[in-house]
């Protein structure tokens, strides 16, 4: 895997459990919404292929993981010229491709996704690229399409950082509130909100001991949102024609 000055992660190799198993869980809790809303889509009579967009997919692990859990068609876009080579190498298939491309200018049609995510990018960019890179997977979402984002959640991941004078690639990070109010302003409706990872350091050493359950690191619901490091936001585009 090649070295990567940013937060890009890859599960291969990686001896540290607890890591491996949060950045996992994520596209797992993804996989499962997605096949769930495809089997309302077939008691519905919708036989199209879904088509998912990862902005800022990485080293394209998570893309491959969704493409054979959901068997959609994904396309995964990320800046980084190593990463995306990386993706096409490693995890590209009939289902899955690469593209390099920047967040906040998706060199795609509107209304041609059916489901736009972004786990863990939107915290390194300043606000107002935050801001154009949501403006974006808006209008490349068909109507009644989703987004769904994953962020450190500033409320916490602030305080655990603080004695290190902060995270030095976040360039803005989001409470729920804020994100909720970023994805309203265009065009979203927020459906749901789903915490993942309590605040107790001593579970993330018990699991890597094994143990701990490894459930303790999926998104959930059975803490409050405000006590997590990180947040899952679903959002979704009017079935109207909207602003996109």
């Amino acid at each position: 895997m090649p070295n990567d000055k940013f937060e890009r992660y890859c599960p291969s190799g990686d001896s540290n459990r607890a890591e491996r198993e949060m950045h996992v869980s994520r596209y797992a809790y993804v996989a499962d919404f997605i096949n769930k809303n495809e089997d309302r889509r077939r008691q519905d009579g919708k036989k199209s292929k879904l088509r998912i967009l990862d902005c800022g997919c990485g080293f394209g692990y998570g893309d491959a993981y969704l493409g054979r859990k959901t068997a959609c068609s994904v396309v995964g876009i990320d800046k980084s010229t190593d990463a995306i080579t990386f993706a096409k190498k490693h995890y590209s298939s009939e289902l899955v491709s690469f593209r390099e491309a920047s967040v906040t200018d998706l060199p795609f049609g509107s209304k041609s996704f059916d489901f736009a995510l972004s786990i863990g990018v939107l915290q390194q960019l300043k606000l107002g690229d935050a801001k154009t890179a949501i403006s974006q997977m808006f209008r490349v979402l068909r109507p009644g399409g989703r987004a769904i984002l994953l962020l450190p959640n500033r409320d916490v991941i602030s305080k655990l950082y603080a004695k290190y004078g902060g995270n030095p690639y976040h360039k803005h990070e989001f409470n729920p509130a804020e994100l909720a109010a970023c994805l309203n302003e265009a065009g979203f409706s927020v459906t749901d909100c789903v915490g993942q990872q309590p605040r107790i350091p001593l579970i993330y050493r018990m699991f890597n001991s094994g143990l701990a359950p490894s459930g303790l690191f999926h998104p959930h619901k059975f803490l409050p949102v405000s006590s997590c490091v990180y947040f899952l936001m679903f959002a979704q585009k009017s079935s109207g024609m909207g602003k996109g």
